[in-house]
């Protein structure tokens, strides 16, 4: 696997997506229920793919589901702007 850290070229970056085993997020650091909802959504297969209508009732999803895609748009963002400050400048 190429290590992100030394800045692969993109057809390399594209040929590990191709080759490797997709990414799994680490369950100590996220709930069990993220963890799941991320692994359906990175698999490489379309048809072991969760289809997005099912993806809307999938437990991590239903759990902050209020009806209103304002709040979920805004947590959304907000997670992206944190990531983004913790990362630094590129």
């Amino acid at each position: 696997m190429v290590a992100l850290e030394t800045h692969p070229k993109p057809l390399q970056l594209l040929q590990c997506i191709v080759d490797e085993d997709s990414p799994v997020l680490p369950l100590g650091e996220f709930s069990e229920p993220f963890v799941h909802f991320i692994t359906q959504c990175m698999r490489k297969q379309p048809k072991e793919r969760p289809a997005p209508e099912e993806l809307m009732g999938h437990p991590f999803i239903v759990q902050f589901n209020d009806g209103n895609a304002t709040v979920v748009s805004m947590w959304v963002c907000r997670a992206l702007e944190e990531r983004r400050s913790q990362q630094g400048p590129p």
